[in-house]
Formats: C-alpha cells, sequence, structure tokens
C-alpha cells in the first residue's frame, strides 16, 4: 500500500456464543466458506496492503482522507468465540485443499437442486415431419404423464441423533415417508433401513398419514415443481430476446431505460449526510430519448407490487458480440442478465419507480465505479466513457413463492403436530391429542383435510330459501351495496343458475364450489356473495390466483 494511508480489506468475522468454546470443523468450514465468498465478490486484497487497527477517535480521518480506499476482501477471516466466562479469537485462512473441499460440497449440493428440480413423471417423444421444409425442421412430439415418483432428492442421513436437532426435520420426514410408501414394493431394503433408523421421528410427523394422503402429497408436489421449472424457463428465455421485441410482443419488459441519479443520491443522501435507517430505496427509471420505443409504460403489464428482474438493456448475444467489438482499455459496460430483484412502487406515463433493498445496490454501483463501496454517484452517472448505460426491467412471474407453497404443502398435513421431543413420542393417543389440540381450528381443519383429499364425507347444507335470505338485519349499515334493500334489488337481477349458486354457498356449513364456463357469470356471483356475507355478518377472504 502507499505511505500516504491505509488500504482497508474486508474480513469475515464468525461470532459464536456458547459454553463451548473449542474450534470445530464445521465452524472452521463455515468461515473460510465466508471468505471465499467475500473474495469472489469483491476481490482478493494486494499482498502489499498492511491492516492496521484503527480506534473510534480516527474514523472520522480515516473517512475524509480521499487517497484511502477499499481493496477488496482479506484471505482469511476471524472465528471469535465469546461468552460470560472467556472469549478465544483464532484466525482462519482457507488452504487450497480446504477450497477444493468445499468447493466439492457446493458441487455436490447443486447437483442435487439440479436433480430435484427437474420434471419427473413425465415423457415427451419426437418425431420428424414429413413436410417439406428447408428453413427449419419441424418436429412433433406426444407428451405421457406417468403417475408421480419420488422426489429425486439426496438420501437421508444415517444419523438419527442430527435428524432430531434439525430444524427441518419436520419436512425430511414427510418427503422420506412419502418416497418410501412409494417404494415400499421396489426397494424394501432402502424402506426398511429409514424405518429402522429413523422410526421415531417417521412415526411422530407422519404416523396418522394414509395412502392416500401420500399420494395426494407426492401428486401436487410435482404440479408445484412442474409450475416452477416452467416458469423459470420463461424467465430465462427472456433474456434471448430484445427487449424492444419482448415489450412489442406481450407488455412484460420495459427497455431503454435509464436511471434517474438524482432520486438515487436522494434516497441515499439528505443534505450530504448518509441515511442508514432505511432498508429499503427507491430507484426510478426514464425512457431514453434514443431508444426505439416510445410506448406509454401505463399500457404495458407492470402494476404497483408487481416483481421485476433489472438487467442491463441486451441479450447473451449483444454481450459476447459487442465485447469483442468495442474491446479496449477503458472501462465498457458488459451486459449483465438479473443485476438484483426488485417491487414496482409507482407506474408513469414516462418513467418507473422501483424497490430494492440498499444491501444490494453495490450490484449496480460496479457498473460505473471501481473505487469504493462508499463512493458517491456522480450526475453523469448514465455515461460510462461516451456508452450510455441502459437497463431493462422484466417482470417475474416466476416470483411467486414455489418455496412457500411446498412449505404449505407440508402443513397442510403435519401442522397440528407439535416438534420433535422425548416429551412428545411415545405418547396415548389422548395424550398426542391434548398436544395438537390447541388450536380452536384443529378439529376443523382436520375435516377440511379429509374433505379434500379423501372426498369424503359429503359436505353439509341447511335449508336457506329466498323469502328468509334478506330478513336477517344488516350488520353494516350506511356502507353502499351493503344494505339489505340493496342487495335483495340486486339479486333480483341476477339469473336463475346465479341464484341457486347463490343459495347453495350461504347455506354450506362445509365448502361449496361454483363451477361454469367462462362468461357465464361466476366474477359477478362472487362480488354479490361477498357483499351479502359481510352484510350478514361472516368473515371473508376473498383470493384469486389468475387475477
Amino acid at each position: 500500500s502507499s505511505n500516504r494511508g491505509v488500504q482497508q480489506s474486508l474480513m469475515p468475522v464468525e461470532l459464536k456464543t456458547g459454553h463451548v468454546q473449542n474450534p470445530q470443523q464445521l465452524h472452521l468450514a463455515q468461515l473460510s466458506l465466508y471468505t471465499l465468498m467475500l473474495r469472489a465478490r469483491h476481490g482478493t486484497a494486494s499482498r502489499g496492503s498492511r491492516l492496521e487497527v484503527i480506534g473510534k477517535s480516527d474514523i472520522g480521518d480515516r473517512t475524509s482522507n480521499s487517497d484511502e480506499q477499499e481493496s477488496g476482501a482479506a484471505n482469511g477471516g476471524m472465528l471469535l468465540y465469546l461468552n460470560h466466562e472467556a472469549f478465544l479469537a483464532r484466525h482462519v485462512k482457507p488452504m487450497l485443499n480446504e477450497a477444493k473441499t468445499l468447493i466439492g460440497q457446493r458441487n455436490s449440493v447443486v447437483c442435487d437442486l439440479m436433480k430435484a428440480s427437474r420434471p419427473r413423471g413425465i415423457k415427451i417423444q419426437y418425431e420428424d415431419d414429413d413436410s417439406n421444409n428447408d428453413t427449419a425442421i419441424k418436429r412433433k412430439f406426444k407428451i405421457t404423464v406417468d403417475s408421480p415418483p419420488p422426489s429425486d432428492l439426496p438420501p437421508i442421513l444415517p444419523s438419527i441423533n442430527t435428524c432430531e436437532r434439525c430444524y427441518k426435520n419436520r419436512e425430511c420426514m414427510m418427503y422420506s415417508s412419502t418416497d418410501a410408501q412409494h417404494l415400499r414394493s421396489s426397494a424394501l431394503s432402502s424402506v426398511n433401513v429409514l424405518a429402522s433408523t429413523h422410526k421415531k421421528l417417521i412415526d411422530h410427523f407422519t404416523g396418522h398419514l394414509r395412502d392416500e394422503d401420500f399420494e395426494y402429497f407426492r401428486t401436487w408436489d410435482r404440479l408445484i415443481d412442474l409450475e416452477k421449472h416452467a416458469s423459470s424457463i420463461e424467465v430465462a428465455k427472456s433474456w434471448l430476446f430484445d427487449s424492444a421485441e419482448r415489450e412489442s410482443k406481450d407488455g412484460k419488459c420495459i427497455g431503454g431505460l435509464v436511471m434517474d441519479v438524482a432520486s438515487f443520491s436522494a434516497s441515499l443522501y439528505d443534505g450530504g449526510n448518509k441515511l442508514e435507517n432505511n432498508e429499503n430505496i427507491i430507484l426510478r427509471f426514464h425512457r431514453s430519448r434514443n431508444y426505439s420505443l416510445q410506448t406509454p409504460l401505463l399500457s404495458l403489464s407492470f402494476e404497483p407490487s408487481s416483481y421485476v428482474i433489472i438487467s442491463t438493456d441486451g441479450t447473451s448475444f449483444t454481450s459476447q458480440t459487442q465485447w469483442k467489438e468495442r474491446f479496449s482499455r477503458r472501462k465498457r459496460i458488459r451486459h449483465k442478465m438479473h443485476l438484483l430483484r426488485a417491487t414496482v412502487d409507482r407506474v408513469m406515463e414516462n418513467c418507473i419507480d422501483v424497490i430494492v433493498a440498499r444491501k444490494e445496490i453495490s450490484l449496480i454501483k460496479r457498473l460505473f465505479h471501481s473505487g469504493a463501496s462508499n463512493e458517491v454517484f456522480l450526475p453523469k452517472v448514465d455515461f460510462v466513457n461516451g456508452e450510455e448505460v441502459l437497463f431493462r426491467l422484466d417482470k417475474d412471474e416466476s416470483y411467486n413463492g414455489a418455496g412457500l407453497l411446498l412449505q404449505n404443502l407440508v402443513n397442510f398435513f403435519t401442522l397440528d403436530i407439535p416438534p420433535f421431543s422425548a416429551e412428545s413420542y411415545g405418547q396415548t393417543p389422548a395424550k398426542m391429542k391434548s398436544l395438537t389440540s390447541g388450536s380452536q381450528s384443529s378439529s376443523r381443519r382436520r375435516r377440511m383435510n379429509r374433505f379434500i383429499v379423501q372426498l369424503s364425507p359429503k359436505p353439509r347444507f341447511r335449508r336457506v330459501s329466498e323469502e328468509t335470505l334478506f330478513s336477517s338485519p344488516s350488520f353494516l349499515h350506511g356502507i353502499p351495496g351493503c344494505t339489505m334493500d340493496t342487495l335483495e334489488r340486486d339479486f333480483n337481477l341476477l339469473n336463475s343458475d346465479q341464484k341457486n349458486a347463490v343459495l347453495k354457498v350461504v347455506s354450506a356449513e362445509d365448502f361449496a364450489l361454483i363451477q361454469g364456463l367462462p362468461g357465464t357469470g361466476k366474477t359477478a356471483t362472487i362480488a354479490f356473495l361477498t357483499r351479502l356475507l359481510v352484510a350478514l355478518g361472516k368473515r371473508v377472504l376473498l383470493t384469486s390466483y389468475t387475477h
């Protein structure tokens, strides 16, 4: 480093606050992984840099020195054990063989994730088309959907003690029991090993389930995976098309955007003082005057709360060709897909505001600066060596929480089961019932589970007539559209099928389904039912998957 200042480096610190202060291999590997991730993201500090310990009194001088800059991440980290008795600090520097081992473990995890994400139970058979076509070969295909096979997950850990203390043993036992039930006829040995080593956990979390429960779980687990796979393909394919082409096609892309530097700096700084309390900031993008399309943004498929992906405006093809054609010693913008995710805050005629996490702003800063991470944006940040930096926003419809859907699927069968412990295992059915009946909705939820999975018993309905439907006083006074007189008038405007659907829903004690072809008035019926049920003092949760 230079004698004019101190060249700082980033160093990871892992804090452990337990009674045992003996360094463990797991903790050392964890810190080594953090060190490698920092070096991969921020680069490695130069060998000539010197590290100095600076006290609080020197912080002001350090931050005001213009010669100081961050040079990257250090080649090691600190493992700190701290409790009320003593502390132990140890410097950890990953060696070459350790780095290879960690990378090998990382590759194994990635392979397992790739296997688990592949569509399963689906066969696609292609056949060549006999039509004469010189430009392209058209291929017909046939899709065959088999019964849902087990999830392609890594084998369960053989250590029962580790699984008992795992915070994900509920989910793991659910998947393991489902796969074991499916493979019981063809893989008796693996099933017996699983049942003998993890019998306590299996019986605790899934002992109350039947074969039809496992079949239902396996079916919907595959459906969620298929939907996630199809959505992720659409996100990846968007990078293959020019932003103007995709915007004109479906309106799910906005290209040719320039970041409003003034609004960005205002969200980070207030009168020169850095704002640290805000976890999220708002970025504003507006159309570049040089862009080929000037479509009003309000006419596109973007609305508040939509998820978007921010990228530089290019494709995987232009990223390669432009770099080769414009290669020079000057800093150039290489197109990067998926800089960060954001949420739409507001859409206007020619600009759009998105909400991003403050901690991810450094990913955009690196496009324009190579210096310290706390460097303030300059007024002409939208140009780098004369080249205009354009962004694109792609609507991310795959960000629908597939993990949340899978977690809800597990909870659907095991939500009433308490966490595993010595007190809960081996108890009598009466004792287990007392452990799982803490919620008032437990019995109703178990009854609904039987309705959904086993399709039995039949739903119950009470007698309700049109004459008595509007005789009860309304619980809502002064709210337009929710008075009994207004509801009775609107009810008479419905057709006979819609009236029968309303009476069926009001008389249901368990559930009711409304089915109909497009255009038959299902939405109008649901809107009327919402007002009627609220007027009758019922709680209404209105949700939709596609609207």
